[in-house]
């Protein structure tokens, strides 16, 4: 009988001993290729989980974006609306003041009239006396 083992290992190895080997080399091979796809197969996580951190951190970095985009908009229709509504308070106001200095010159007007027609009446009772 020929064995793959040469002649000397034949006295360390009985034939049972043989099929033995055979068997843990096999086994030892599985656990390497098995080890060897695991650490494949972390490897590829370790890529999925960082593809995904860089997805996360590129999609809350654009949602920063828009949500500062968003509000500096919001912020400028609100200044727009301000700076209008302080020119519409502007043209009120100036508005207001013609109105008020009319008032004014009615007062003054109605005044002087007041006085004339004051006067006249005192002449008019001193006229009717005489």
């Amino acid at each position: 009988m020929t064995s793959a083992i040469p002649g000397n290992a034949n006295k360390r190895f009985k034939p049972g001993k043989i099929i033995e080997i055979d068997i843990f080399h096999k086994i030892s091979q599985q656990v390497a290729d098995l080890q060897l796809t695991f650490t494949e197969r972390i490897g590829q996580l370790e890529s999925k989980v960082d593809l995904l951190m860089s997805l996360y951190t590129a999609l809350t970095d654009k949602l920063d974006s828009d949500a500062i985009n968003s509000q500096l908009k919001s912020n400028m229709i609100k200044d727009n609306l301000e700076i209008r509504e302080h020119d519409c308070c502007k043209e009120n106001l100036l508005k207001l003041s013609n109105i008020e200095s009319m008032f004014e010159k009615f007062i003054e007007v109605s005044t002087v009239d007041c006085h004339r027609y004051a006067k006249h009446e005192e002449r008019l009772e001193t006229s009717i006396r005489l």
